[in-house]
């Protein structure tokens, strides 16, 4: 059987921390020699242990999270319109990514048509 000699505990993630002391207070709670002596500081620990438990259920979604969504989505509605606009110009859809691709950043996109009137 190996033995730990070292814990590093800043190597180690909040999910490994946490199943550790899980583990921990698993064993000290079925071990009644350890229980009866340390009571107290077992009641601790295991009060410590459901802290954790409940600071780790917190949310962890990044603040700009809703914005990066709502951007994506403007995004993709964006790109739906601008096929759509390519698919009436050109009047086909075949090759359609490769006319879009031709066309982004380009102004000679339906000079006469669609694009001119806005």
């Amino acid at each position: 059987m190996k033995e730990i000699n070292d814990i590093s505990l800043p190597r180690m993630n909040n999910g490994a921390h946490f199943t550790f002391v899980s583990n921990i207070l698993a064993r000290v709670e079925s071990d009644t020699a350890v229980k009866s002596k340390a009571a107290d500081q077992v009641s601790n620990f295991k009060a410590a242990v459901a802290a954790e438990d409940e600071a780790l259920k917190i949310s962890q979604k990044s603040l700009l999270t809703d914005d990066i969504t709502k951007a994506d989505s403007d995004r993709d509605a964006l790109y739906a319109g601008y096929k759509k606009a390519v698919i009436f110009c050109t009047g086909r859809q075949v090759g359609l990514d490769s006319i879009c691709y031709q066309h982004e950043g380009s102004q000679r996109a339906c000079k006469n048509t669609y694009f001119a009137t806005y």
